[in-house]
């Protein structure tokens, strides 16, 4: 055993410490212990099947930590840094992950059943591979293109591989490939064979046409689906003024 500490990203200030095989057992224990870890800092951290069940903090930064095969399940986060870290396995099961940045982590097979995602940040691929369907709710998120254009999604994005391209499609918009546009304009497109995608590779252009039905019928549902729950929220609102 030696020395592991846990150290405050915000003041530098010791939260938790003592004698661990390893970093892992060092953190369990903290959350064993109720200590505080409102900003903990387990930068790079390794922290493979680690149990930090429970866990209940502000402002964690796990930025580069390997965290496969974590459990993280009925966990509180708020304003928490997951940048570029392994989430490869991982359990976010019931958990509240809110305003977290999971840009540049790797996912898969990653567990969010039952959780509530609020203003969470992705730009990986992997990240679209996460099962949304399953969480108990999902708000006002993003999906940000290495472009910087973003893509917000309040309803579990749907993605499609298994073709020559992927394709991804949010809220207000569908992705082929690297290019993202609204619905309307993937209508648009469709109904006119001579146009062109501005800027644009040749092969998204070719992919569109040769899909085209199956795309631009996914694409009018989705936009339909987005105006219904517009329609409702809208019609909900009325209801509670009047």
């Amino acid at each position: 055993m030696k020395q592991h500490t846990i150290y405050s990203s915000n003041t530098g200030d010791i939260l938790y410490g003592g004698l661990f095989d390893n970093m892992s057992l060092c953190f369990e224990n903290a959350i064993i212990d109720r200590a505080d870890l409102d900003y903990a800092c387990l930068k790079n951290a390794n922290l493979i099947n680690a149990n930090l069940d429970e866990l209940d903090a502000t402002s964690v930064d796990f930025s580069g930590a390997n965290l496969m095969g974590a459990n993280i399940s009925d966990a509180k986060l708020k304003n928490a840094n997951f940048k570029n870290t392994n989430l490869r396995g991982t359990c976010l099961a019931f958990s509240t992950l809110e305003n977290i940045d999971f840009t540049g982590s790797l996912f898969g097979g990653t567990d969010i059943s039952g959780s509530t995602i609020i203003r969470c940040r992705y730009d990986t691929i992997s990240a679209l591979s996460q099962n949304f369907i399953d969480t108990e709710k999902l708000y006002n998120c993003l999906y940000i293109e290495v472009n910087k254009a973003v893509n917000r999604f309040s309803q579990p994005p749907v993605y499609i591989t298994g073709l020559d391209l992927p394709v991804a499609l949010f809220d207000t918009q569908m992705k082929i490939g690297y290019l993202s546009k609204p619905y309307s304009e993937w209508v648009i497109l469709s109904n006119d064979n001579g146009l062109r995608i501005p800027g644009a590779d040749s092969l998204i252009h070719s992919f569109f046409h040769k899909h085209q039905t199956a795309l631009t019928n996914l694409a009018r549902n989705r936009f339909q689906c987005q105006n219904h729950m517009l329609w409702e929220k809208k019609s909900h609102t009325i209801e509670q003024i009047s």
